[in-house]
């Protein structure tokens, strides 16, 4: 049976990225969303992992409460922690969309409109 592994997902960045770099000098940038639930009050946090001009990329552009439109494949992490075994799912992304800003996150406005014609950036 074939599978397909694409996510969308709209939400609001709850965290500036983190920039960091593997120890093969590869740079990684990682940041959570929260995606509001339409019946549901609470919402589902995701992390997101963005890698090497993709994340310079989300590096300059993305900040704290940012509404933005992403596309990516789950990854399953796992890792061992106090002799526990721990897993979570996060989303590689491939593709970036930043949504326009709402009275509540003008404030945080995340493109310069000088420097980008669009606000979508394929990568």
């Amino acid at each position: 049976m074939a599978s397909f592994n694409t996510v969308f997902i709209i939400g609001n960045v709850t965290k500036d990225p983190e920039k960091k770099f593997t120890s093969s000098g590869q740079e990684l940038s990682t940041f959570s969303m929260a995606i509001n639930q339409w019946k549901d009050k609470e919402p589902i946090y995701i992390d997101v992992e963005c890698w090497e001009k993709k994340a310079e990329i989300c590096n300059k552009y993305i900040k704290k409460g940012s509404l933005i439109h992403i596309q990516g494949r789950l990854k399953n992490k796992k890792w061992e922690q106090d002799g526990q075994k721990r897993s979570k799912t996060i989303v590689i992304l491939s593709d970036v969309q930043f949504l326009p800003n709402t009275e509540k996150n003008n404030k945080t406005s995340n493109v310069n409109q000088e420097e980008s014609n669009s606000d979508y950036l394929p990568f």
